[in-house]
């Protein structure tokens, strides 16, 4: 499907190295600086609404560090700190409901942060105002996220977006996973567990530059299997 520019086909279904050099896990205020470097535009954008879902076959005890490359502004339920990550103790259903230890549940785990490695819009989608909407319905389910999930994030972002007649949008899960990167223990045994599925989708919204801007080709995500994680969230590059 086309929207202004041919689509490139390419993966941005990534599980992040799991590993951290240096990642900052405190949830604080932050502020981020700008810049353009070559081949495209480069923020350090601030992460939107960076929301994880955990969905296993059967109920299981988790606990789920992230170690970022930046700074942590915000995250519910609050994480405590083990050395340079953020790390939730949950117990995940079936259904994705998460519990934490004290026995109230969340859909979710969220955070925002900013990102202390500049993004890049090097390729991507122009969009109009009026196609916003079409576009991440149909981007959305091809990069793996439920009508329910799509929803969630268009209701978010597409209001976003709608402030600028024109805008560029990238999907940049791959940027995303150098800089927040995921492991997933077994509390009782301290093993490590590798979800069978992990969907991440992260979207750059930037301005149009003048130059032309390489279409984007996007892989559809695989079926979801056994233990499935899936994070969506994103960057406004434009600052508002």
């Amino acid at each position: 499907m086309r929207y202004v520019r041919d689509v490139s086909r390419r993966s941005v279904l990534a599980l992040g190295s799991l590993t951290s050099a240096g990642a900052l896990a405190a949830c604080g205020n932050g502020r981020g600086d700008n810049g353009r470097g070559g081949g495209g535009w480069r923020r350090n954008g601030r992460a939107y609404k960076p929301v994880l879902s955990i969905y296993p076959e059967a109920e299981a005890a988790l606990d789920v560090a992230l170690a970022y490359d930046g700074q942590l502004t915000y995250c519910y339920p609050q994480p405590r700190q083990e050395g340079t990550s953020a790390v939730w103790s949950v117990t995940a259903a079936p259904d994705g409901t998460l519990t934490d230890p004290s026995g109230r549940t969340y859909p979710s785990l969220f955070w925002e942060g900013i990102a202390a490695k500049p993004f890049e819009q090097t390729e991507g989608f122009v969009v109009t105002r009026d196609r916003v909407t079409g576009l991440l319905e149909d981007m959305l389910g091809l990069l793996g996220l439920t009508d329910r999930e799509a929803a969630e994030f268009i209701t978010f972002w597409a209001p976003r977006i709608e402030q600028h007649e024109r805008s560029l949008l990238t999907f940049a899960a791959d940027q995303h996973s150098q800089v927040a990167r995921y492991t997933f223990t077994d509390p009782g045994s301290g093993a490590s567990i590798v979800p069978d599925v992990f969907v991440r989708v992260y979207l750059l919204v930037g301005e149009v530059p003048d130059q032309e801007v390489p279409g984007q080709t996007l892989a559809s995500a695989p079926p979801r299997t056994g233990l499935t994680a899936v994070e969506w969230g994103g960057s406004d590059l434009r600052g508002t």
